[in-house]
C-alpha cells in the first residue's frame, strides 16, 4: 500500500495543534497517516501556503534568513530522489524560544519489556505485567539481524490490569526476541472494537455506520447520505487484519473491507481520538476508500464516534 502504518517502528502521539502556527512559506510540519499518528516524517513547505494542511499536520518550527530559504529552494527544486540530506540543525533563536523545556512535554516513553519468557508444549510465552494506556510489542529474529514482528497489545486506560502467560510464538531451534513497552501520558481509545459502533462522518461519505460483532473484527454496515433518508449501501463487512490493523491510545488504523459498498469496498480508517465520555470515544478520521487495497478513489477527512450499543 502507499500509505505506511503508522506505528510499526514505535509509537505515536496527539495533534498539537495553534492558530499561530500555519502552513505559510517556509515552515516545518510533520507527516502522517491521520489524526493523531505522528510520527518521524517531516517535510518543509518551501515557497507556498499550504492552507489545506492546517490544523491536520503539526507545524513545528519555521526557516529563517534567506541563506537558509535558498537552501530549502534548491532542494526542492531538484527532481526527485537527487538530493541527500546529511544533517539538519534545528535551534532555539529567541529568549522565548530558549525557556522552553522540550523534555517537559508529555510524550510517550519507551520502555524495556523484560518479563520472563518460558518455553512450553507446542508455545513459548511471555509473562508481563502491562500498565494502563500502553502497547506491548514483541519483535523475534533467528540471527539477530532480520527483526519479524511477532506480538502487539494495547491496554487501555480503563481496563483491568494484564499480568498473565502470553503465547508469542511456537518453538523452534532458536530464537531471538525484543520486548518493548509504549507507555502513554493518556489515552481516549478503548483497545478493541468488539461490540461496538464506529460512526463516520464526511462532507462526501455522509454517514458511515458500523456495527462491530462480538470479535471486533466483522459485522453489518450502512451507509447513509442524508439524514432521515434510507441507506445508500448496506451489508456486511470484514477487517482485514492482514492489510492493517493498529491501536494505540490515541490513534488506530483499520482496514475494513465492505460486501456492496459501490466501487470502493475497502476502507482505509484512520482514527485519532479527542475525548472519551462514558466509555465512548470521539475524534477526528481521515478515511480512504478504495477500489483494490492498493487503488485509492477518493479520500474523506470527519468526525467520528465510537460508542456501545
Amino acid at each position: 500500500m502507499s500509505e505506511a502504518s503508522f506505528e510499526d517502528g514505535g509509537y505515536c502521539f496527539a495533534d498539537e495543534f495553534s492558530a499561530s502556527l500555519r502552513h505559510e512559506p517556509y515552515v516545518l510540519a510533520l507527516d502522517n497517516v491521520g489524526p493523531n499518528t505522528n510520527g518521524g516524517s517531516w517535510y518543509l513547505t518551501g515557497n507556498a501556503t499550504l492552507s489545506e494542511r492546517d490544523d491536520r499536520y503539526v507545524v513545528f518550527g519555521r526557516v529563517p534568513g534567506a541563506a537558509s530559504r535558498s537552501v530549502v529552494d534548491a532542494i526542492l527544486s531538484n527532481p526527485p530522489a537527487t538530493t541527500n540530506v546529511t544533517g539538519i540543525t534545528i535551534r532555539k533563536t529567541g529568549p522565548v524560544e530558549e525557556q522552553f523545556d522540550e523534555t517537559a512535554v508529555a510524550l510517550p516513553e519507551v520502555l524495556p519489556a523484560s518479563g520472563p519468557i518460558r518455553v512450553g508444549t507446542g508455545v513459548v510465552e511471555m509473562n508481563r505485567f502491562q500498565v494502563a494506556a500502553s502497547v506491548l510489542m514483541v519483535t523475534r529474529s533467528d540471527d539477530l539481524e532480520g527483526w519479524q514482528p511477532q506480538l502487539r497489545r494495547m491496554r487501555a486506560w480503563d481496563e483491568v490490569p494484564f499480568a498473565d502467560w502470553i503465547a508469542i510464538d511456537t518453538p523452534a531451534a532458536r530464537g531471538f526476541y525484543q520486548c518493548s513497552q509504549v507507555i502513554y501520558p493518556e489515552g481516549d481509545l478503548p483497545s478493541g472494537f468488539a461490540n461496538r459502533i464506529l460512526t463516520l462522518t464526511g462532507p462526501g461519505l455522509g454517514t458511515l455506520i458500523y456495527h462491530f460483532d462480538s470479535g471486533g473484527l466483522g459485522g453489518s454496515y450502512e451507509n447513509i447520505l442524508q439524514p432521515g433518508e434510507p441507506p445508500l449501501f448496506e451489508g456486511n463487512f470484514t477487517v482485514r487484519t492482514d492489510l492493517a490493523y493498529r491501536i494505540s491510545p490515541v490513534a488506530f488504523e483499520i482496514m475494513i473491507e465492505s460486501e456492496g459498498l459501490g466501487g470502493s469496498p475497502f476502507n482505509l480508517i484512520v482514527g485519532g481520538g479527542d475525548s472519551m465520555v462514558g466509555g465512548n470515544a470521539f475524534g477526528r478520521h481521515r478515511t480512504i476508500f478504495l477500489s483494490t487495497p492498493e487503488i485509492p478513489t477518493f479520500t474523506d477527512h470527519g468526525q467520528f464516534e465510537l460508542t456501545a450499543p
